[in-house]
């Protein structure tokens, strides 16, 4: 769970939201540290082969869809997500290469 100032944001909600755009193939949600709100949402997309979209327009559609509070702040993109052995992305290594971090309770998420 991600703690953005008052609210709880469940990174499953805003990965299936992104999982919805035309363009992206894969993604992850994690929570990064925010001096303001705790945390803020960020989002690392792996998009599909020989489609383009950018960071402005998948922060449009989430915003279109689900709660503005829960639309990420940031996108970055990658040609591929780590993930775990289970084949689940790797959160706790996603929140090291992407500066992840400061959950609730202090937990890694994923872990």
């Amino acid at each position: 769970m991600i703690k953005s100032g008052a609210e709880n944001i469940y990174p499953a909600e805003v990965e299936g939201c992104l999982k919805q755009h035309s363009a992206v193939a894969d993604c992850a949600v994690i929570g990064v540290p925010d001096p303001t709100w705790v945390q803020s949402v960020k989002a690392i997309v792996v998009l599909k082969p020989g489609v383009a979209a950018d960071a402005s327009a998948l922060i449009e559609h989430c915003r279109e869809r689900i709660a503005s509070y829960k639309k990420p702040r940031v996108v970055e993109f990658v040609g591929a997500l780590p993930s775990s052995a289970s084949g689940a992305p790797d959160y706790a290594a996603l929140d090291a290469a992407f500066g992840g971090g400061g959950y609730p309770g202090g937990e890694t998420r994923g872990a």
